[in-house]
């Protein structure tokens, strides 16, 4: 596996800057339609670009989204251990928690790690592994409800 670090990096879209900012709880928003009602972003963006609030490289490695509540940033990593589910203070980028939810890295010829963008809905996340590992933490310290294994538990089979 390749161990170089993902970085997220929020370059100023008022998300960092503001825990007012609407929340974007799953893959594609609220609606899952791409369009964000928050109101705060810069419009027209500076001359050079907005501005850069703070880098996390402790998010691992992967192609995970991002799922944004409450001033808290959402997504997943691979790391040495497996893949995590990983949670950022959204105004101070420091990683607050992170539950590994699958001992295995999803690895194939186009990338390694995760795909999946969590979804956060009440008091719960929930996320699938690249090997196929659905699982439901609690939103608060990411403690684990319950997982399933759609290979291992349901007869699924992961695609390459």
């Amino acid at each position: 596996m390749n161990k170089s670090p993902l970085t997220i990096s929020l370059l100023g879209l008022a998300l960092a800057a503001s825990a007012l900012a609407a929340d974007w709880p799953q893959w594609r928003g609220p609606n899952r339609n791409d369009h964000s009602p928050d109101k705060s972003i810069l419009a027209p963006w500076p001359a050079g670009g907005p501005k850069q609030h703070w880098v996390s490289k402790e998010a691992g490695l992967g192609y995970s989204g991002f799922s944004i509540v409450a001033g808290r940033l959402y997504t997943m990593g691979a790391m040495d251990d497996g893949e995590h589910v990983v949670c950022v203070d959204v105004a101070t980028g420091k990683k607050l928690w992170s539950a590994r939810v699958d001992d295995r890295v999803y690895e194939n010829n186009w990338g390694n790690g995760p795909r999946c963008t969590p979804t956060v809905a009440g008091e719960n996340i929930y996320a699938v592994s690249g090997n196929g590992r659905l699982v439901c933490l609690e939103l608060n310290g990411g403690k684990p409800v319950w997982s399933v294994d759609f290979v291992k538990d349901l007869g699924g089979k992961i695609q390459n």
